[in-house]
């Protein structure tokens, strides 16, 4: 059917992005584990770290691209401009600590007693 070739014309593109993803973080494991423990374990925290402060800003932009094609659906362009603007707004707000605490993630972790 003509809906079902659509469909997976537009799923592959992300099942292929989200395999290759979960590849690299299988790899970088089975090489982190050759390397030791302490190593592995550090990463592992670290993978904890990243993928919960990314969560939290990838929801911030999830809100923000529901709320404004909504607003767009409705022709509320004035409201669309409204979600938009505050969407960026707390966007540029989070990343900077984010960033930072993706940057000094081994100090946070050496600093808390994870790793050594």
């Amino acid at each position: 059917p003509p809906e079902l070739r659509r469909l997976l014309g537009l799923a592959t593109p992300q099942t292929v992005s989200i395999f290759c993803t979960n590849a690299t973080t299988f790899t970088d494991t089975a090489v982190l584990g050759r390397f030791g423990t302490d190593e592995l374990a550090a990463s592992s925290y670290a993978g904890v770290w990243i993928m919960l402060t990314y969560c939290l800003f990838n929801g911030f932009t999830s809100a923000t691209a529901t709320l404004t094609s909504q607003s767009l659906g409705a022709k509320n362009l004035t409201l669309a401009g409204i979600w938009l603007q505050t969407g960026i707004f707390c966007g540029v707000l989070i990343a900077p600590p984010v960033a930072m605490s993706w940057y000094y993630i081994g100090d946070l972790l050496r600093a808390t007693g994870y790793v050594k």
